[in-house]
């Protein structure tokens, strides 16, 4: 991968007003960029073909979705739940079939005190996961390769995913991930109630629905309500 193209990735996110991104940060999301750049040639991450417009489309949604929490966390947080900070510092988060690592990895490099947890089945991509947080030297990210139905081991105040399925099917099992209160964000494209249903679905409340800019779709957050 071009380190011209690279830069104008972290142009482009600080060019939006979404980051400014230097030192530790920089190096570290360009090296994870040219990971999944050269990786993708070896196993299947995103696909083989327009592969650099893809690292670029992801890199960019991922920081777009984690602003636009940000700016509307504290006001879905319910009466009585201790408020996240402004930057999620410290906040425990599911990253649902994290692929590649997007958003998850992009989060943890932007926000580096964000606990996380990436669900990724497939054995290879678990396998590049893994590499990718020794090679980043990134603490407080761990993957888990079983079934993200089936974790019991603790539960989430944030959850995330980006093609992890319809509503229907991934609420009820974000639903069992987070804690009381917790909230859920992902994209959805245009007209996704007409094609999913505005719900009620197993135990998680509509809260936001935020047009990407750039037409990137629609973000919406979701909250666990028993």
């Amino acid at each position: 991968m071009r380190d011209q193209f690279k830069k104008e990735i972290l142009g482009k996110l600080q060019k939006v007003g979404l980051w400014d991104i230097r030192g530790a940060k920089a190096e570290k999301l360009s090296r994870f960029m040219e990971d999944v750049w050269q990786w993708s040639g070896r196993i299947h991450l995103l696909g083989r073909k327009k592969i650099s417009a893809n690292i670029e489309r992801q890199i960019i949604d991922s920081a777009y979705i984690l602003q636009l929490l940000e700016e509307n966390v504290q006001e879905c947080v319910p009466a009585g739940k201790k408020a996240l900070e402004p930057d999620l510092g410290g906040a425990k988060i599911a990253d649902i079939g994290s692929g590649a690592g997007f958003p998850g990895l992009v989060w943890k490099i932007l926000r580096p005190r964000l606990e996380i947890t990436l669900f990724e089945r497939k054995q290879k991509i678990a396998t590049f996961l893994s590499r990718e947080i020794g090679v980043l030297g990134l603490k407080g990210v761990a993957v888990s390769s079983i079934d993200a139905a089936e974790y019991t081991e603790k539960k989430f105040d944030l959850a995330t995913s980006k093609a992890a399925g319809r509503l229907p099917e991934i609420l009820p099992l974000v639903s069992e991930l987070l804690s009381g209160g917790g909230l859920y964000i992902t994209v959805k494209g245009d007209g996704w109630k007409e094609k999913e249903g505005p719900g009620p679905f197993s135990g998680m409340e509509l809260e936001k629905e935020m047009a990407m800019p750039e037409k990137r779709g629609t973000a919406v957050i979701f909250k666990k309500t028993n």
